[in-house]
């Protein structure tokens, strides 16, 4: 088992880099994100944290909309 979140994501892109992980809708369309585009949003999420002092240990919240663009 993983030791955190984000190595299990790590496995599942590994496994399966070009399949759909989430549908966003753009434009009035449904498009499909792939989990390695998802594993690029969630790599600049984290290094915009580290660049605002936020380091391995610390607590953070994160939250969002259902409307949110990705």
């Amino acid at each position: 088992m993983p030791e955190t979140v984000y190595a299990g994501f790590a496995e599942v892109v590994g496994k399966f880099p070009n399949r759909t992980a989430l549908m966003r809708k753009v434009d009035g369309t449904y498009k499909g994100l792939t989990y390695v585009e998802l594993s690029q949003v969630v790599d600049e999420l984290a290094a915009g944290l580290a660049e605002r002092g936020v380091r391995a240990g610390d607590g953070a919240v994160a939250s969002s909309s259902r409307h949110q663009k990705v």
